[in-house]
């Protein structure tokens, strides 16, 4: 069980019950101490997990960029409205000077 673990048998078994899609590459199922075994079937491991949460968190991603074009669509709505408020404040503030200068 320990040679499973490390040589990635193991990982990549429970990594096929988080995400049962079909891979294109296959684990070595018969490393018997092969370094370069080990190594493919833990670079596939790391494939498969990097493949699993860019997907996952794909859709999140959406949902943030979704966000931050409604957060500066309203900065930009409240922005003009404030610029829309200071015109109407000065045309306001004009039209009281002119009723509360003496003529």
């Amino acid at each position: 069980m320990y040679m499973d673990l490390v040589d990635g048998i193991f990982l990549n078994q429970i990594m096929l019950q988080i995400d049962p899609r079909p891979t294109n590459q296959r684990i070595n199922q018969h490393v018997n101490n092969d370094v370069n075994l080990r190594i493919q079937n833990l670079t596939i491991l790391v494939r498969n997990i990097k493949t699993y949460y860019q997907q996952q968190f794909k859709g999140l991603k959406e949902i943030r960029d979704h966000r931050r074009v409604m957060l500066g669509q309203d900065c930009n709505r409240r922005a003009s409205s404030l610029q829309t408020g200071a015109l109407e404040f000065t045309v306001w503030n004009a039209r009281l000077s002119v009723l509360t200068t003496p003529h």
